[in-house]
């Protein structure tokens, strides 16, 4: 079988290509017996970026706290770069491996809430968190996973729960020139030891 990609400037081109539906596995689609790698270039606002390390493909993945995840604080959600309908708190997911959510703020969204992304069954890699966060809340991050990451974009460090972050964190990258201003920053010192930059 032969392989080719294909790119799509927008959503509903994309949609078109797969016959007005999402496709099973959101990257990839079959086009006369050909598994064609298609990659969407969404033109996304600011996101919570979170990647999972999805293991079982016979049943969803969970994403989020279900009962606590608000759908207002969003405006899309993206897996694996294609906009997908609705806010969901847990997915199918086709193969293994590595997948990456990226769930899109409201423009006035500025927290990441109570239990948003802490509940049993999270096996979370890592988050990303963008300059329009400017809280994060006790018991909102957690992973099951063995460690996990935090990338945060902003230069100014988001206001820190006590207890904002559940697990493992193995590290946690910042901006370069802004090291030190959160290994300095309220609740954030206690994590000095693994805050660093990221390039």
């Amino acid at each position: 079988m032969g392989k080719y990609l294909k790119d799509f400037a927008t959503h509903a081109e994309y949609e078109s290509y797969i016959n007005g539906g999402e496709a099973i596995l959101p990257n990839v689609s079959i086009c006369d017996d050909q598994p064609t790698h298609v990659h969407y270039k969404p033109s996304m606002g600011p996101s919570i970026r979170v990647i999972y390390n999805v293991t079982d493909t016979e049943a969803d993945t969970k994403l989020a706290s279900g009962s606590y995840l608000p759908a207002s604080a969003f405006t899309a959600m993206y897996v694996d770069g294609v906009k997908i309908s609705g806010i969901q708190s847990s997915y199918r997911f086709d193969t293994g491996g590595e997948h990456i959510v990226d769930f899109e703020l409201n423009p006035n969204e500025t927290e990441i809430g109570y239990q948003w992304f802490s509940e049993s069954g999270l096996n979370i890699v890592g988050f990303q968190i963008p300059q329009q966060i400017t809280t994060i809340d006790n018991s909102s991050l957690y992973s099951e996973e063995e460690s996990y990451y935090i990338i945060l974009l902003s230069q100014t460090p988001p206001e820190l729960g006590e207890y904002a972050f559940g697990g493992k964190i193995s590290a946690i990258y910042v901006p370069p020139s802004a090291v030190d201003t959160y290994k300095n920053a309220n609740v954030w010192v206690s994590y000095a030891d693994i805050i660093g930059p990221h390039v």
